[in-house]
Order: C-alpha cells, then structure tokens, then sequence
C-alpha cells in the first residue's frame, strides 16, 4: 500500500502542495521517480540512499516507486529529498508515525544532514492554505518560515534527529537561529555636503513613492545620493516584510540582501537576470526591487531593450513573464532611481571642457525614449558643489528627514491607503483640487511646455506629496511650482 506525504513546488511567487507518493513491492532492486519532474528530483534518489546509512535503517532492497502529484504541474528543487526519505521509511514499514496532516521540505546531504531550500516561506503559506498543522523546514529557514503565524513549524538539523522526533516522540525545542531584522548601516544624509535642491528631490520621492532621475558631471554625487535612500525610507510593513522574504527566498537570495531592497544591477546584465524568467521562471532584479528601490546608473548606457522593459513595472507594479508552460506574474513595486551624465564624456555645460559633437550629444539623450521620460516623476540636475562653502553648510541626518517621510506618508495612508506615485485619475480628481492661482499656474506651464496627460497627472500627484510633507490638507500655488520645477529637469 502507498503512503503519501506533503511537500510543495514553486509556482511563480507562490507555491503548489504535491503529495509524495510512495510504494515498495517485491521485485528487483530498482527506485524509480515520476510526475513531470526536474533533473534536481531525479537525482534525488542517490541523496536519499546515501543519507539512509547515516540511520539506523536500511534502504529497502525492493522495487521502489515514487510518484510526485498532480502529475501535470512542473516539479523541481531539492527539497523533496526529505518527503521522499521519509515516504520510503513508512512504505517499507521499518517506521509508523502520524504524517497525513503534516508537510516537509529539506535537501539531505549524503551524511544525512538537512540542507537549507529556497522558497520556503512560499511552502508554508500555500501549506497553511492546504490547512496542514505541522510543516518541517530546514534551520537555517526557520526564521522566514516563522512569519507565517497560526501554523506549527518545526526545524531540524539531520534525518537522524528529524527520525527521532518523529517516531521516538522526543520533546521538541526550537534551535537557536538568526531572526529577519532590518540593518541599520545604510549611507547617511549628513554625508552629502550641500545639494540642498537634489536631497529635496529624493524627500519628496520617497515621501510620495516617485520615480526619479538624476542628471549631472561625473563625481557631484548622484550614486551617493541613491545609495542614500533607503536611510529615509521607512521599515517596511508586515504585509511588505512577507513579499520581500518570499521573493529573496525563491531566488535563493534571503541571507545576502538588506530587509529594505535596494537593487543596483551593473549595465552589462542580461535580459533574463533583469526582468527574470529562465527556464524555470525565477524573479529578475526588477522584482528583487520590490518595496525597495532600483537603482541604474549611468542610466543610458543600460541595452535599449532593458531600458524599455521598465515601462510594464513603472506603469503598473507589476512584471508579467510568459512560458509554454503558462504565464507568471512577479511584483515590482519599487521608487526608480536613474542617474546619468549630460553627455557621453560627462562634461556638457561644464567648467571642464567637452569632448562630445552636438550630434553625439543628441543621440546620447535620445537613448531614453520619450514614453520612459514620462513615468519619471522627479528630473533633478545635480549641480557641482562649491567647496568654498562647504564647512558652512547645514547639513540634516537621514533620521531628520525620515521624520518628515514618515508624517507624508501617514497622511496618504489615512487618506487613501496608498502613496500618491499610486493614485488614479479618479482620485487625484478627488485629492488634488488646485485653487484658481495654481490652476492658471499648471495652464500656462502646460502651454508653454505641452505638457501631455501623463505628465499634467504626475506633477499633481508631486505637487499632492509636496503639500503633504509641509502638512498642508490643500495644494497650494507653491507647492504646484515646486513640483513643476522638478518635472520640468533642463
């Protein structure tokens, strides 16, 4: 008779429950795996056998069958070495304990311990969802495995132990292990000296969640002023905490990357790596984005392809990536922050000399097209920094400015349950009524500058964080200035 044990495969971000069926009969020695599955799974077996003579029990001399279901859902990973140990433990009958309502992921290495998997955080949500009591992880997964609450999580170091868990009923302790924590050795405010009008730009993009574009010579501080960021951004909710894990996790990223996301891919990445995808879909820096920030410097040296890639997320929130075997969609919900330089030497309009024709020139800025232009919110021109004045400046630290993000940010969630960068037409109608001075302001700019729909929409939502970062309930005539000011960028 089979037995059946639960574990799961990645689907997309989520996951799918597979029962792990198993069933030995006489017949030659001989252990065969189906149900449309990965080379990581049909080598599976070879692990199992050798982590079988680190226990006291036998690896049964019999015909051995191992059938992953439903058969018509794609199934790979490693961690199905643990279920299919254990599935063969109880159809050999050399083991009984209760299993129907339990589930179990791990890669067992050859002595027999329990390796860590990706996408775990994904296997106990889709478990709790199934209404499996117990699910059994690796240690080393246990802390994203724990943010799911209401379910029994277990983690255990080796088959051994996992055995004597199981069927020797030991009493169960936690292991010590890391917990999720955000860091807090982001680069401060207080390091960049001057760029009074650049550093309100980035308030005012992260207090509304906008895009922005940074334009200046090589070394007035663009990268720093990016890397920066994520001081002033606020922690992310328990809601946003789940999304990030789960997206790092299925990536096999979760121990090398800060709890607020801040992705800055070098121009040389493949098409794959940024958007994601692969033969078996997996999410690309786009997605690692999310909640977070991206960041591209030397944005027009980025390949034209990657670059208009940005239009689905920035527009929508979302990357969708299509396959033979279906269609996945990945989150990538981020504040975009590009940088770039005036001109290929750097140098345009500069105190140094430019080496760049007109026509080199031109051709450089016509590597962003007109329709990315339009979803950036924020085009601010980095000056050069007068050093003259430099230890005179007045400088705030990022917690200062945090401050005040996170009082914006409060009015918008209270408001409307979502950033500013977020609303739709109907309600910015709604949030953002103009008096009749800032209403002939944004008509006089729209004719001098023909504006188009896009745009006019977007310098009200800027104009609508401006007034809430002041505290103000309406938008005033200054706070439309301002927010066409840096839309306007040359």
């Amino acid at each position: 008779m089979a037995v059946k044990i639960f574990s799961g495969t990645i689907s997309g971000l989520g996951a799918e429950i597979v029962e792990v069926e198993v069933e030995v009969s006489q017949g030659l020695p001989n252990t065969l795996i189906i149900g449309l599955i990965d080379t990581s799974i049909r080598e599976s077996k070879e692990r199992v056998r050798a982590a079988f003579k680190s226990t006291t029990y036998k690896y049964p001399l019999a015909r051995v069958i191992v059938n992953l279901a439903p058969a018509n859902i794609y199934k790979y990973g490693t961690h199905f070495d643990l279920p299919i140990a254990l599935g063969i433990l109880l159809a050999s009958k050399q083991a009984q304990f209760n299993y129907n309502e339990w589930a179990f992921f791990g890669e067992l290495s050859l002595q027999g311990q329990i390796k860590p998997a990706n996408g775990v955080l994904s296997f106990v949500i889709a478990a709790k969802t199934h209404r499996i009591k117990k699910v059994f992880v690796p240690v080393p997964n246990l802390a994203e495995a724990e943010l799911v609450k209401n379910i029994e999580i277990y983690a255990v170091n080796s088959l051994t132990e996992l055995l004597d868990l199981l069927i020797n009923n030991r009493d169960y302790s936690p292991p010590d292990h890391k917990i999720l924590r955000e860091e807090e050795n982001y680069k401060d405010f207080k390091e960049i000296v001057g760029q009074s009008f650049a550093k309100r730009g980035m308030e005012i993009a992260v207090a509304g969640g906008h895009n922005i574009l940074l334009k200046g010579i090589p070394g007035v501080g663009k990268t720093l002023l990016a890397e920066s960021l994520p001081s002033i951004m606020p922690a992310l909710s328990t809601d946003q905490l789940l999304e990030v894990v789960q997206i790092y996790s299925i990536g096999g990223f979760l121990n090398k990357h800060r709890l607020k996301p801040f992705r800055n891919p070098n121009r040389s990445i493949s098409q794959t790596s940024f958007i994601g995808g692969g033969r078996i879909p997996k999410p690309g820096e786009i997605s690692l984005a999310h909640n977070g920030v991206l960041f591209l410097d030397e944005f027009p040296e980025f390949p034209r392809a990657l670059i208009e890639s940005l239009r689905e997320p920035l527009e929508s929130g979302t990357i969708k990536i299509s396959r033979a075997q279906g269609s996945y969609l990945f989150p990538a919900k981020f504040i975009f922050v590009a940088a770039q330089n005036p001109c290929p030497c750097g140098y345009y309009q500069s105190d140094k000399t430019c080496t760049c024709s007109i026509g080199q020139i031109n051709l450089y800025k016509k590597k962003i097209s007109g329709p990315i232009l339009e979803r950036i919110d924020l085009q601010v021109n980095v000056e050069k920094v007068d050093i003259l004045k430099v230890e005179t400046a007045v400088v705030e630290s990022s917690s200062q400015i945090l401050y005040r993000v996170t009082k914006a940010r409060d009015i918008q969630i209270d408001r409307a349950n979502l950033l500013n960068a977020k609303m739709d037409n109907n309600e910015i109608n709604k949030h953002c009524a103009l008096n009749s001075e800032a209403s002939m302001l944004i008509k006089a700019a729209h004719k001098k500058y023909d504006f188009s729909a896009r745009t006019y929409f977007r310098i009200l939502r800027v104009a609508r964080t401006i007034a809430d970062l002041a505290q103000s309930e309406n938008i005033s005539v200054i706070h439309l200035a301002e927010a066409i000011q840096y839309r306007l960028g040359d």
